[in-house]
């Protein structure tokens, strides 16, 4: 998950860095861009939040659509077996989509 915030304080640095620089003088002081506040941490947290509810919404579809194939089987053991083994990787991806969330939660909240 890649996400990016627009925060009009570094737009305005990097405007004035771009505007003071010159060629001739490569020493000249640029201001740093500010650190994000507690709010832009939070607009972000739930921006991950919702991309990771979104990414369990597609596994779940796609659990669908295979448990919809899967009945079409013929034998019962057949499919039960199948049915188990789709949910396994189900169970694995939500895993893996909550572990990514708390990832970025974790990334994000050393950003204030």
């Amino acid at each position: 998950m890649y996400m990016y915030s627009v925060d009009i304080t570094n737009t305005v640095a990097m405007g004035m860095c771009v505007r003071y620089a010159t060629l001739n003088n490569p020493q000249q002081p640029c201001p740093h861009p500010q650190r994000p506040t507690k709010e832009t941490v939070a607009g972000l947290m739930k921006m991950a939040k919702a991309e990771a509810e979104g990414a369990k919404v597609t596994v779940r579809h796609a659990r669908k659509l295979a448990m919809d194939e899967i009945k079409a089987m013929a034998s019962e053991d057949l499919r039960r077996k199948a049915e188990k083994q789709v949910q396994t990787i189900t169970d694995e991806y939500i895993h893996k989509v909550d572990a990514m969330l708390k990832d970025k939660d974790r990334e994000l909240a050393a950003l204030v």
